[in-house]
């Protein structure tokens, strides 16, 4: 067991709690004690963690359950050299000219949707704000304790495993067997292992100054004081979190949760650990090489098919990449991706929210937000984009959090 400390302001309870009403996620688990199981991929370790509240003030807990390691990196070197070879623009755009993601008029494609009023506490989802889904943590049917990775369906050998403390294990779907069970002998939980937790759980930032404005905002006090401690659980992943938006977009939350996980089980790979299977989700590169009637075959729309291949595709060859997003200036962000076509401004910002950290992102056209201002407003009919812009201004640098707590504190 690992125990690293987090910011002083951090209240894991909080987190949790949102956590539990997004169980219907299917990248992660809430268990029964009030901890976190979730499968993490450390640059080919596959890990599995569970992360729970530590006895100490300002700690949290990280035990290794169970880790997998690729061996088949080849695969997505091929499917980079294929993309490459062919002409990286010319395959791009010829995606891209039949892209047409906007399944319901909003700009460039992009959806105008929220977490705010669906249970689940996730973004992607419709205006309706379904109350309910069906994407539950699927139980992988293992009838023993022992730990298994494997490609989506069982049928790659590019993956070894082992369980956490064991002696010995088998890799299940795996052309070669593990040398040892015994996770911790290997490299662990290092640095990069708990940044990576850090990043997911937003666990350093420390909120004070937000609070100091929140508490002096009418629209905000009643929020912040009720979610003290909450962070903004994020999607560290770049790949995930666009195609979760794309995928979302103009579509009730029930329906979006029930095509991430097809997707996730169709091209994922997972972890299994005491009879129940954890999912990662899927690569660019896995994606990039899939034909577009294998999504659409999903229920996904041709217009979202062509936009995640674009996406994926961009993503496998290195065009487009998390590192200089996050380092570039918010605004500058946001136009790169807006660039692409299908990804309209509330995916950008949703992404720079979730993804980049970018903490003043502001999805002003955001249905759920507006929701929310009219309640906290006690205002009967909609509100134009220029007050809701107007009123963000006033909570810079700390929009991103605003958003956030106005969406989930109800």
């Amino acid at each position: 067991m690992h125990v690293i400390r987090i910011a002083e302001d951090y209240s894991f309870a909080q987190v949790l709690g949102y956590l539990q009403r997004s169980s219907l996620e299917c990248l992660h688990a809430v268990t029964e004690e009030g901890r976190l199981i979730k499968a993490f991929d450390a640059g080919g370790r596959l890990l599995l963690l569970e992360i729970g509240a530590g006895v100490e003030p300002a700690t949290l807990e990280v035990r290794l359950l169970a880790e997998g390691r690729e061996t088949g990196p080849q695969r997505q070197a091929a499917v980079r050299g294929e993309l490459m070879a062919v002409g990286l623009q010319e395959r791009t755009d010829e995606l891209a000219a039949a892209c047409r993601c906007s399944e319901g008029g909003a700009a460039n494609g992009d959806a105008v949707v929220s977490e705010a009023g669906a249970t689940s506490g996730e973004v992607v989802g419709s205006e309706a704000g379904a109350a309910s889904g069906d994407a539950v943590v699927s139980e992988a049917g293992a009838t023993s304790g022992d730990a298994v990775v494997s490609g989506a369906g069982g049928t790659s050998g590019d993956v070894v495993v082992s369980e956490a403390g064991g002696t010995s294990g088998d890799a299940v779907g795996s052309e070669t067997n593990a040398t040892s069970g015994d996770a911790t002998a290997s490299a662990g939980i290092d640095e990069a292992v708990i940044a990576l937790v850090r990043e997911w759980l937003d666990a350093d930032v420390e909120l004070a100054p937000f609070y100091e404005l929140g508490l002096a905002d009418e629209v905000l006090r009643e929020v912040v004081e009720r979610g003290r401690g909450l962070r903004i659980v994020g999607i560290p992943d770049l790949f995930e979190a666009l195609v979760w938006a794309i995928m979302g977009q103009q579509i009730n939350l029930t329906f979006a949760y029930k095509l991430k996980r097809s997707f996730v089980e169709a091209f994922g790979r997972s972890l299994e650990h005491e009879g129940r299977r954890y999912w990662l989700f899927p690569t660019p590169e896995r994606i990039a090489a899939v034909e577009p009637g294998e999504l659409t075959a999903m229920q996904l729309s041709a217009s979202k098919t062509q936009c995640m291949l674009t996406t994926a595709r961009l993503m496998a060859c290195g065009e487009l990449n998390k590192a200089a997003l996050a380092a570039a200036e918010p605004e500058a962000a946001v136009a790169a991706l807006t660039a692409i076509r299908g990804i309209g401004p509330w995916t950008a910002h949703y992404v720079s929210m979730h993804c980049l950290r970018h903490r003043d992102a502001y999805p002003a056209e955001d249905a759920g937000l507006h929701n929310a201002l009219r309640t906290r407003l006690g205002l009967p009919g909609k509100l134009p984009v220029s007050v809701v812009r107007e009123l963000g201004e006033r909570w810079r640098p700390w929009r991103a959090y605003a958003v956030f707590y106005l969406w989930n504190i109800h």
